[in-house]
């Protein structure tokens, strides 16, 4: 399982990690068995105990880690913005909508998207070390600033331009997918062309019910930035923010 979701929620729209967990982590009672860890506390878990756990901590954030998978939620305070992450925790699109099937008939639901983590992360690294722990060559790639005052100013990567990049707005997340679901929230946060979008070749949009319209394509996620892939990323995100 090495797929991920990224999930936008409605800021501060859950009182405590305790209600985040249920909402997704009770879609799954076969990993109620699994042995887990609370990432912040280094506190060894159940995963069919962590809710309980977590009620009893009264805790705000939630990094709760299996293997190299893990589920993630905090807000950002300063764009209004909570985000939800499984990480390598996704089997494929159908089991990605099992995760979210309770999140689908929640308002507090702003979008979601499946990817996969190497090439989202690759798409969007821009320090210069991440490259160079991963013994990754940055020869050919664009450079910018990374625009701090002497003597913090470094060169970074310019992922501007990189059809798989991320960008944190005020209350949602500027992304496409090559499976996504869009909440009511989003048309409404992010100002998105949804006639564009439902005019762009390869992709296809369906009404899930609750105001939730899941958008799909022939690749199911996207690997690559290249060839078709890259032209479909770019293109969608054209149409949804002219960008």
């Amino acid at each position: 399982m090495q797929l991920s979701l990224e999930i936008a929620l409605l800021y501060q729209s859950f009182s405590n990690a305790a209600d985040v967990w249920e909402a997704v982590a009770s879609t799954h009672p076969e990993f109620d068995k699994i042995k887990v860890m609370d990432g912040f506390e280094d506190k060894k878990l159940i995963y069919g105990s962590v809710d309980s756990y977590l009620r009893k901590t009264g805790a705000d954030g939630l990094l709760i880690e299996m293997s190299e998978a893990s589920i993630q939620h905090g807000n950002i305070a300063d764009l209004e913005l909570s985000r939800l992450d499984l990480i390598r925790l996704v089997r494929d699109a159908d089991d990605a909508q099992r995760w979210l099937a309770k999140l689908l008939k929640d308002e507090r639901m702003v979008h979601a998207r499946l990817y996969d983590f190497e090439y989202d992360h690759w798409q969007n690294a821009e320090d210069l070390a991440v490259y160079a722990a991963a013994g990754r060559s940055t020869a050919g790639l664009p450079m910018k600033s990374n625009g701090l005052p002497f003597p913090l100013t470094q060169q970074i990567v310019n992922t501007d331009a990189n059809p798989g990049r991320w960008r944190l707005r005020r209350g949602w997340i500027e992304s496409v997918g090559a499976t996504m679901w869009l909440g009511p929230q989003f048309w409404k946060k992010a100002g998105a062309n949804y006639a564009a979008l439902q005019s762009c070749d390869g992709v296809v949009m369906t009404d899930v019910g609750s105001g939730v319209t899941k958008v799909t394509t022939a690749q199911g996620v996207f690997r690559t930035a290249d060839g078709c892939e890259g032209d479909l990323q770019k293109r969608m995100r054209a149409a949804l923010y002219g960008t």
